[in-house]
């Protein structure tokens, strides 16, 4: 975990998100100082821990299903993101936060300076992971009959 305590500063988290060209976009949008409150199809802002996994997602998810994925860090004040219990999905190194979107107005305030961008995917790069053809679930059921 990153956290910085610095003497007269408040103590900050560095946390990483993946992001869409789309949602890219809209951070760029605020000179890199916020992320969108609205987030359709969504209840939960969920900023990862670890860069490597929001990378993982990048290429793997929006690379994969926008032609491109970014990964932009982060600081927020520590005392905002200690409301928020940690949380993983399945591997120690897939921990993020779950913030309800009704909440994102006070993640844009607890921001620590800018939004930084770390990290880009095409889906060029050979590591992308392919979306499988539609009918895979028809020849999937079909071998097991």
């Amino acid at each position: 975990m990153n956290i910085n305590f610095k003497k007269g500063i408040k103590s900050t988290v560095t946390l990483y998100k993946s992001l869409s060209p789309v949602q890219l976009a809209t951070v760029i949008n605020t000179d890199w100082r916020s992320f969108p409150t609205s987030l359709p199809d969504q209840k939960n802002f969920s900023p990862k821990l670890n860069k490597s996994y929001a990378e993982m997602l990048a290429r793997q998810m929006e690379a994969a299903y926008h032609t491109a994925g970014y990964v932009v860090a982060f600081q927020l004040q520590k005392s905002f993101i200690d409301q928020f219990e940690l949380q993983t999905i399945s591997y120690q190194e897939h921990y993020e936060y779950r913030i309800p979107v009704n909440q994102l107005e006070q993640l844009n305030r607890a921001l620590i300076g800018q939004i930084e961008l770390v990290s880009a995917f095409s889906v060029h790069d050979p590591r992308i992971w392919k979306k499988p053809p539609r009918n895979i679930e028809f020849l999937h059921s079909r071998r097991q009959h």
